[in-house]
């Protein structure tokens, strides 16, 4: 009896330590680039377009911190970088020129529930933990309709 019970939960912790193994987390793309690895400015614009304006600064906060933020202008839409290290701080889509992971302005709410499986529903947004570090948020209108895509990072 003992060696049954051993071996039925050696054939538990496998299942379970196999299905981690294959588990990934999912990628984040702004259009075709891959906002979830390191890059420099030279590949962003490659991947996603020159951008409209570039802004340097950052708020009085930001800047108690010690770094400036670059700001990205694509349309409506805008993505921050922190220093010239462009790590991403935040992006804020209000147009069709930008998108992420294919979901852009004017997205049904179905789409965006089918794109991001470990989504939550709070008031009448739609919001993605990711891994800790940041949140991304879609808000819709009366139709159901994508209006606004933000992702924060927190820093």
């Amino acid at each position: 009896m003992k060696n049954i019970i051993k071996i039925t939960l050696n054939l538990v912790f496998l299942t379970i330590l196999i299905s981690c193994k294959t588990t990934t987390a999912q990628e984040y793309f702004v259009n075709d680039f891959n906002i979830s690895n390191e890059f420099n400015q030279n590949e962003i614009i490659s991947k996603i377009g020159a951008p409209d304006s570039i802004s340097e600064g950052g708020s009085e906060i930001v800047q108690e911190f010690g770094y400036n933020t670059y700001t990205y202008k694509y349309g409506l839409s805008d993505i921050d970088f922190k220093d010239e290290s462009y790590a991403i701080t935040n992006i804020n889509i209000k147009d069709t020129r930008l998108s992420i992971n294919d979901i852009t302005i004017g997205a049904t709410i179905s789409e965006v529930k089918n794109k991001f499986k470990n989504h939550e529903e709070i008031n009448d947004d739609i919001t993605v933990n990711i891994q800790d570090y940041a949140i991304l948020s879609f808000k819709f209108n009366a139709n159901g309709l994508v209006t606004k895509i933000s992702y924060v990072v927190f820093t």
